[in-house]
């Protein structure tokens, strides 16, 4: 049995600034590398797992201060 993968997606050679305004319009992460982009995939519950308890340890310990704690999942606007 052969199991035929997707062809992946193409997406043409962007300068920086073209890839974070092309990246606000959609709907999925993508990854910027040397003008080149590429889909994320989610990561595993044992991956999500790991960084929940990192971050709530460390608002914890940062609470009192003037500093905010987010995932790697945040977009940049």
């Amino acid at each position: 049995m052969e199991i035929e993968e997707p062809a992946p997606k193409y997406y043409p050679k962007m300068s920086p600034s073209e890839f974070f305004e092309w990246e606000r319009k959609q709907e999925f992460k993508h990854e910027y590398v040397n003008g080149k982009v590429f889909a994320m995939s989610g990561a595993s519950f044992n991956h999500n797992k790991i960084v929940s308890n990192i971050m709530g340890n460390t608002w914890n310990h940062l609470k009192d201060k003037s500093c905010d704690v987010f995932g790697s999942d945040l977009r940049i606007p």
